[in-house]
C-alpha cells in the first residue's frame, strides 16, 4: 500500500469523527504522518486524533475541538490555536515557539512543552487549575500573563503548586438506591482530604465520565463503584462497567505502546452487600458478568 500523501491526510483530518478513527486505526498500523505545515483545519473536529511527532508549523488549527487529541513531540511552531479546546490533549515535548493563542480552552499538563515563553497571545486565554499545579512552582511567566493571569493570582498557584504532591481524585458511581451509602462515602473523603464527586447510575451515567462530559478524567482519576444488588442488576450499570474496563483497555494498550496514557487502574469496587459472590441453588453465581 502506498503511504499517505497529504491530499488523503487533509480528506481524513476534515472528516469529523469518522475521519478520526480512520486516521487512528492508519496510525495503529505504523502509518507515517505526511508534512502537514501550513494546512487549513478550522473548526475541525479533532478530538481524540493522533498525531504525535507531526509536522504542523503554520497551520490554522483555530476553533478546532483537540480534546484528548495526542500532540506529544509535534512540531506546533506558529500554529494559530485561536479558540480552539485543548482539553485533555497530549503536549509532551511538543514545540509551541510562535503559536497564536487567544480564546484558547487550556485543561492539560504543559509542563514538559517547549516553546511557551514564544507564543503569541491575541486576547486572553482559559486555564484551568489543575493545568497551573502540574507546572509544580515553575511557572512560565510570559505564558500565563500572555493568557491573562494577573501577578497575585500567578504568584498564588506558584506556592500552591511547588508544595503539591500528585493525589488522585474519584467519582463514586452508584444507583439510586445506594444513593445514602454514597452520600456518607463522599463525605467521609472529602473530610480526609480525598476530592469526589458522586454520579448516579440513574441519572447521569457514567459514560458521560468517558464521554461527553466537561470532566475529563484526569491521569490520577478513579472510580469507585458501588457494588450492591441494587447497582450490579442494572442494565446500565453493568454496560457502564464494560465501558470503564475497555477504556482501561485502551490506555494500557496505549503505555505498552509508548504512547502517553493516564493511569490504567480506573474502577475500584465497594461492596456494600455479599451479592457479587451469592450463588443459585445449581452454584451458578447470580451476577454474571464477563469481568467478574
Amino acid at each position: 500500500m502506498a503511504p499517505m500523501d497529504r491530499d488523503e491526510a487533509l480528506r481524513l483530518l476534515r472528516g469529523g469523527q469518522s475521519g478520526v478513527q480512520e486516521w487512528n486505526e492508519l496510525m495503529d498500523r505504523g502509518e507515517e504522518i505526511p508534512d502537514l505545515g501550513s494546512t487549513f483545519l478550522l473548526n475541525s473536529n479533532l478530538r481524540g486524533i493522533d498525531l504525535g511527532g507531526a509536522f504542523l508549523v503554520d497551520a490554522s488549527l483555530a476553533h478546532a475541538d483537540l480534546r484528548d487529541a495526542n500532540l506529544a513531540a509535534a512540531q506546533l511552531s506558529g500554529v494559530d490555536f485561536r479558540g480552539s479546546d485543548l482539553r485533555g490533549a497530549h503536549l509532551q515535548h511538543a514545540n509551541l515557539t510562535g503559536a497564536i493563542f487567544g480564546g484558547t480552552t487550556i485543561s492539560c499538563d504543559l509542563s514538559k512543552t517547549g516553546g511557551l515563553d514564544s507564543v503569541v497571545h491575541l486576547s486572553r486565554s482559559f486555564v484551568d487549575v489543575h493545568s497551573l499545579l502540574l507546572f509544580k512552582g515553575k511557572m512560565p511567566l510570559t505564558f500565563l500573563r500572555g493568557a491573562g493571569l494577573a501577578e497575585e493570582e500567578i504568584a498564588h498557584f506558584s506556592r500552591r503548586a511547588s508544595r503539591r504532591t500528585e493525589n488522585p481524585s474519584c467519582f463514586i458511581c452508584h444507583c439510586d438506591a445506594d444513593g445514602g451509602f454514597a452520600s456518607r462515602l463522599h463525605d467521609d473523603l472529602q473530610s480526609v482530604g480525598l476530592r469526589c464527586w458522586k454520579w448516579n447510575h440513574d441519572g447521569r451515567i457514567c459514560e458521560e465520565l468517558l464521554g461527553d462530559t466537561d470532566l475529563p478524567l484526569g491521569a490520577n482519576d478513579k472510580i469507585v463503584l458501588v457494588a450492591s444488588m441494587h447497582s450490579l442488576t442494572s442494565e446500565s450499570v453493568n454496560r457502564e462497567i464494560e465501558r470503564i474496563i475497555e477504556e482501561e483497555d485502551a490506555r494500557e494498550t496505549l503505555q505498552q505502546a509508548g504512547k502517553p496514557a493516564c493511569s490504567t487502574n480506573l474502577l475500584f469496587p465497594v461492596r456494600v452487600d455479599g451479592f457479587i459472590f451469592e450463588q443459585s441453588p445449581d452454584g451458578q453465581p447470580l451476577w454474571k458478568h464477563a469481568h467478574r
